[in-house]
């Protein structure tokens, strides 16, 4: 048999490579744990539900869907619980276009200001979602100047099932102005496995980056000549078509010499189902 000395060393190597294994499977773990993405409720997808709260698929909401009504001022959406409402805005001129929810709103209605609230600029066009996963919901339209509105209600899991069987949906779009110079535009919300379409009415340079990037841009820390040098997602065309891989929103940087108009749209796809519909 193996000499005492021999023994000692064997057993301190034993030793050894069973803190480094248990060591491994703890940072394995954090590692896990770290990639894990915070979702917004609204993101989550029928796999990834409380148990035993999935949506019955006999949900529907009072709601009637509304088609071409025209108005300007202030336009009240309710979802219910397991619903999904999809507003549909278009106008011939550019508007501006604000969502608020009910906070938002009471804020509004009090001092006029519009802090916190999702803006649109100088858009000819919206498709959004207002999804009421977990709750209902209320989000309050206002526009200053005359808009064509549709909504179609949709019953969550029924879409989601649609998606898991292979359709894909549109999701969210904007058609909006595009002045000379660098514009910005935030494509949101962004999930892994949309395909996103942008169209540009006549070739402008343009590079998508992440927030991270866009804070330095905007401290003049990085200039958009070196976003478009470092950035993958980029070009000098009047098309552009990529598929989202992360949860992090994007930004759009466009740089043109005329005032042109852009529209982007996002479509759902059984991959983003998958992580959040």
């Amino acid at each position: 048999m193996y000499s005492q000395p021999l023994k000692v060393i064997i057993a301190a190597i034993l030793f050894v490579t069973l803190i480094v294994a248990a060591t491994d499977i703890v940072i394995s773990a954090d590692a896990r744990d770290d990639k894990i993405p915070v979702r917004h409720p609204e993101l989550v997808s029928g796999s990834q539900m409380m148990q035993g709260h999935e949506i019955p698929k006999q949900v529907r909401d009072d709601g009637k869907d509304e088609r071409n009504s025209v108005f300007s001022g202030v336009k009240k959406i309710d979802a219910k619980k397991g619903i999904v409402a999809f507003i549909e805005l278009s106008s011939p001129v550019p508007v501006d276009v604000y969502l608020m929810y009910p906070t938002q709103y009471n804020k509004y209605k009090a001092s006029g200001l519009l802090e916190g609230v999702i803006e649109f600029k100088e858009i000819s066009w919206l498709f959004y979602p207002v999804p009421a996963l977990l709750e209902d919901q209320t989000v309050y339209i206002v526009s200053k100047g005359n808009i064509t509105f549709n909504i179609t209600y949709e019953n969550i899991q029924e879409r989601l099932d649609r998606l898991f069987a292979g359709e894909e949906q549109l999701r969210a779009g904007t058609e909006m102005s595009i002045n000379n110079g660098i514009t910005v535009v935030r494509l949101t919300t962004l999930i892994p496995g949309l395909k996103v379409r942008l169209d540009f009415t006549e070739n402008a340079q343009f590079v998508i980056t992440r927030t991270i990037d866009l804070a330095r841009y905007n401290k003049g820390l990085k200039g958009f000549d070196q976003l478009y040098k470092e950035n993958a997602l980029k070009g000098s065309s009047d098309h552009f078509n990529f598929i989202t891989s992360d949860f992090e929103d994007l930004y759009l940087l466009v740089r043109t010499d005329n005032q042109i108009r852009l529209k982007y749209m996002i479509w759902a796809t059984k991959e983003s189902a998958e992580s959040g519909c």
